[in-house]
């Protein structure tokens, strides 16, 4: 124990030290060293790095040692043992201990995810003086994991909506640590697709809404094998399938806005009738069976609430269409029939 207050309080500075009995101790001229002789060998205390090291080397017996005193003219610290002689160490300037560096490289600051994430975590780390031990990861105060070997990641998956202020903590082979800039994430509520996931073996016909990585697909012909990310298009493009947008789409999302037709059947014209929640920037369209826009009803601003469009449909041929609603922060569509 020291104290620095002429004895009325005293902390402990037994870190490094073992669990042993000590003999005799003594300083260096300036107290920046304490050298202990122990039951266990001879140690060496350095004030800066807060931390006791052993100094007994390749060639010094493991053994009891009684006795310590410091020599300032050769800046020698002398050992007697038990029966085994004593033994002068040399002490060599070399500087306290550097504490090692750490920060994260990924994800950037401020990354955004959707629920439920897995955050990939990777740090860089090293130590001017010594090497590095290991790199911890926390989410503010709590421990996540870590890694002993370069590069430094951690994976923390399944990851709930929030709000996150991520660290990683850096020892080296003293074990001084010290803690990287904080890296905040936001992580959003992920929403459900009512469509089936694609599956390569299915065979999908016009119509058929599939979802493949949280995107939403229209098919726009027979396809199968056709992966909706690979072979995707807008309508009249000539691909299978067409993007809906992620699963934040309102066509699954929210039974409050809808878009309606009526009639449905139609025989040349409709009013075709959009409420929405929230402003937006849309399209509305129709498009054929295969995927060919036929017909644009409006383009541009909307606010939130309802709004009435007239679709005349007087030149389109029998037959099944769809008509879309694509917006910025959402689609919904609308399959009709054309007398």
């Amino acid at each position: 124990y020291k104290s620095t207050d002429h004895g009325q309080t005293f902390t402990a500075v037994a870190y490094g030290l073992p669990s042993t009995l000590v003999f005799d101790l003594t300083f260096n001229d300036d107290e920046s060293l304490i050298f202990a002789a122990t039951e266990v060998g001879p140690y060496v205390y350095v004030v800066a790095d807060n931390q006791w090291y052993p100094i007994r080397g390749l060639s010094a017996p493991d053994q009891l040692y009684w006795d310590v005193e410091y020599i300032a003219a050769t800046n020698t610290v002398r050992y007697a043992t038990y029966g085994r002689g004593i033994w002068d160490f040399k002490m060599q300037s070399t500087g306290s201990n550097q504490a090692p560096l750490v920060s994260i490289t990924s994800p950037a600051n401020n990354a955004t995810f959707t629920a439920p994430a897995t955050v990939n975590i990777t740090a860089t780390a090293s130590d001017p003086d010594g090497s590095v031990s290991k790199v911890e990861f926390y989410n503010g105060s709590q421990y996540l994991g870590e890694d002993t070997s370069s590069p430094y990641t951690y994976s923390w998956t399944n990851v709930s909506a929030g709000n996150y202020t991520i660290t990683a903590k850096v020892y080296d082979n003293l074990n001084l640590s010290s803690t990287s800039s904080p890296v905040n994430i936001s992580v959003s509520e992920g929403s459900t697709c009512t469509a089936a996931e694609w599956s390569p073996s299915e065979v999908y016909v016009y119509g058929h809404v599939v979802q493949y990585n949280g995107v939403k697909y229209f098919a726009n012909y027979w396809n199968l094998n056709q992966r909706p990310d690979l072979f995707n298009g807008g309508p009249g493009s000539g691909q299978p399938w067409t993007s809906q947008g992620t699963c934040t789409s309102r066509i699954s999302n929210s039974s409050a806005e809808t878009l309606t037709m009526v009639p449905n059947p139609v025989d040349n014209s409709s009013i075709v009738s959009l409420n929405l929640d929230e402003s937006d920037v849309i399209e509305l369209y129709v498009i054929d069976q295969i995927g060919r826009r036929v017909a644009e009803l409006f383009k541009g601003s909307v606010s939130a609430g309802n709004h009435n469009f007239d679709l005349n449909s007087s030149s389109f041929n029998s037959g099944v269409y769809t008509l879309i609603m694509k917006g910025e922060k959402g689609n919904i569509s609308l399959r009709f029939i054309k007398k």
